[in-house]
């Protein structure tokens, strides 16, 4: 994920010619709150969150236009939604687990927050090794935890499929 850094979108492409690009939905959406009086937020977040929780590309940009008649008065956000689209289309290539991961970081916080729990006080390591082993061993102590993620199997399945190269690594 990318956003507002061109050149390291640019930098990725170079480095990795088969990455697939996605700009970050939340940044897309606080960015859009920024014109949004905070009198209608809440209804504005609930009805954009039906676009980007639609099935695809389709229903997402016809649930576009039918906010831009309903929310007319942010018609220019609304059209930077839809102009800008190719920006995050890739999203809706994905299932409804892997586009919540895509979405948010939560279970990302999540595991480092599990991360830095295990390491307590310590801030200083003096070896790359010594940082591995630790975050290694906070996996293990919290491995229980980490099974408990119960859509984790279908996302390895579905990108093994998306990048059979790594499906070793992945199943």
């Amino acid at each position: 994920m990318f956003d507002w850094l061109p050149w390291l979108a640019n930098a990725c492409k170079l480095a990795f010619p088969d990455t697939i690009l996605q700009r970050c939905i939340v940044h897309k959406l606080r960015y859009s709150l920024k014109f949004i009086k905070a009198s209608d937020e809440k209804d504005f977040i609930k009805d954009l969150k039906s676009v980007y929780n639609a099935p695809n590309i389709q229903e997402a940009t016809r649930l576009l236009e039918q906010l831009r008649i309903k929310w007319n008065k942010y018609k220019v956000v609304l059209d930077d939604w839809l102009y800008s689209m190719d920006k995050w289309w890739n999203y809706y290539n994905y299932s409804w687990p892997i586009r919540k991961l895509i979405y948010t970081t939560n279970i990302i916080e999540w595991f480092n927050s599990l991360v830095r729990r295990h390491m307590g006080k310590k801030r200083v390591f003096f070896t790359k090794k010594s940082v591995e082993i630790s975050i290694y061993l906070a996996i293990i102590y919290n491995q229980d935890r980490l099974k408990s993620i119960h859509w984790i199997k279908q996302i390895r399945l579905e990108l093994a499929k998306f990048f059979p190269e790594y499906a070793k690594y992945l199943i």
